[in-house]
């Protein structure tokens, strides 16, 4: 547990440098919300923030860091209007979905124009390994670039990280992300 905990940090720490301020009555999605933990940054940045999960007990948890959660199995749709947040964060939340090309579509139709997202996804030769942990999908750079290109956004910046704690290291389980900040090209 506390090795996850040390992993969980790094990643938030990471993403942190990439969420803007918020500006005026900005709206966030925390898209796969789990417990919160990376709605506490958007929370702390300023942000009205939704959380959406299919988790009723980690949503409980997840109000704390949240100003609405919403319960919802994320299949083909988001259920929120066009345009309406201003910012949108998806973390380890694409593998897990048999079609994550429609929820990126999603991710850009409800995403206001000019609008900033944050995606992070595993990828690398060893992501195969991750299928214990329910990963439907394995991305290369190339295949989630062109996701993200056919959904109308621009990489405005991308970061690769390692995260190797010694057990990961010892059963050749070492993880490795992206992160991109994208822009919604009007």
């Amino acid at each position: 547990m506390e090795l996850e905990r040390h992993e969980n940090l790094k990643i938030v720490k990471i993403i942190e440098k990439h969420v803007s301020l918020a500006k005026f009555k900005s709206k966030a999605l925390d898209l796969g919300c789990g417990e919160g933990w990376l709605s506490e940054i958007l929370k702390k940045k300023g942000h009205y923030v939704v959380g959406l999960d299919t988790d009723p007990l980690k949503l409980k948890l997840a109000k704390k860091n949240c100003d609405e959660i919403v319960r919802y199995k994320i299949k083909n749709h988001l259920p929120f209007k066009n345009s309406y947040f201003d910012f949108i964060l998806c973390s380890d939340l694409l593998e897990h979905l048999e079609n994550p090309e429609i929820i990126i579509k999603e991710i850009s139709r409800v995403l206001k124009s000019k609008g900033e997202a944050l995606i992070k996804v595993p990828y690398g030769p060893l992501d195969f390994l991750f299928m214990l942990e329910g990963h439907k999908q394995f991305f290369t750079n190339r295949k989630i670039k062109k996701m993200l290109e056919h959904a109308n956004f621009v990489i405005t910046k991308e970061e690769h990280f390692l995260i190797i704690p010694l057990f990961r290291v010892l059963i050749r389980q070492v993880p490795q992300f992206l992160i991109f900040k994208l822009k919604k090209l009007d």
